[in-house]
């Protein structure tokens, strides 16, 4: 193999450490920015973002049983249901058959 010479060797360290230096000073920049700059705007965004309370309806998960058969599952159905003392029609039907 031959022996790189030292310019390009020198060329490649010193676009390197350009390099690295650009991105330290990019990321030094951003914080700044996000601290200084932005800081309180974005300290009172977070208050009210972790502040914030939801309701949340626990849901029940499947029940297994040892050899892995589902024992119980959570399904969402909607209901119907009726108050008959409510209804016109069953009083009426109610009084008919009383009398």
């Amino acid at each position: 193999m031959k022996p790189r010479p030292e310019g390009k060797r020198r060329g490649r360290a010193f676009t390197l450490i350009v390099l690295l230096l650009l991105i330290f000073a990019a990321v030094g920049f951003r914080s700044v920015q996000l601290q200084i700059i932005q800081g309180q705007k974005l300290n009172q965004f977070a208050r009210k973002q972790h502040q914030k309370s939801l309701p949340l309806l626990p849901k029940r998960g499947t029940i297994y049983s040892r050899n892995l058969k589902e024992l119980s599952v959570t399904l969402e159905v909607d209901s119907l249901y009726a108050m008959p003392e409510k209804m016109k029609t069953a009083r009426l039907r109610r009084e008919a058959s009383v009398s």
